[in-house]
């Protein structure tokens, strides 16, 4: 038995983690046995796109509906794309939401950047909340997007909580 102290749930973030990754679906069940009235909130890898193919950082269909089935919602790690070009960024993001809440059973939020790490996998003149931001304005409306989190929230600046707040405010950190 776990006593949580009153918590509402957890939040899982296992990587990597592939499609189908061994004892991972396992692990979410035994989440579930263990906090049994806790809710269970998932870091996803998003779906592969002609932009983005890497199977190694991507989930499929089929792996989505079946975590979606084992927790009650999930975070899509929107980010880390290698992109160079704003617009496709924004593409990629836009494609991403409507692909999820389509594969999911579950609420979906989409973790959004907002550091400035200038690493090979992530451009932040490119992979910026804004940019992220624009491409989500484009999505087809779903009752099952419900906003989106923030990677890392801790990294905001006055510039940013205010973009936030201009577009609805329902950030969340991931």
């Amino acid at each position: 038995m776990v006593d949580v102290h009153g918590l509402a749930g957890v939040h899982i973030n296992i990587e990597p983690c592939t499609s189908f990754e061994e004892g991972y679906l396992e692990t979410l069940e035994a989440v579930r046995v263990a906090l049994p009235s806790s809710r269970i909130s998932v870091a996803a890898y998003p779906p592969p796109t002609l932009l983005h193919p890497f199977p190694s950082v991507h989930w499929n269909a089929d792996f989505y509906g079946e975590v979606s089935a084992r927790c009650d919602d999930i975070a899509v790690m929107a980010y880390d794309t290698a992109l160079r070009f704003e617009k496709a960024y924004a593409w990629l993001v836009r494609t991403w939401a409507n692909e999820v809440v389509a594969w999911s059973s579950v609420p979906v939020r989409l973790g959004l950047p907002a550091y400035e790490d200038d690493v090979g996998y992530h451009d932040p003149d490119t992979e910026s909340l804004e940019v992220a931001l624009a491409g989500l304005a484009g999505v087809d409306p779903h009752p099952q997007l419900v906003g989106w989190a923030v990677n890392a929230d801790w990294t905001l600046d006055d510039a940013e909580h205010e973009l936030l707040i201009r577009c609805g405010g329902n950030a969340g950190p991931e």
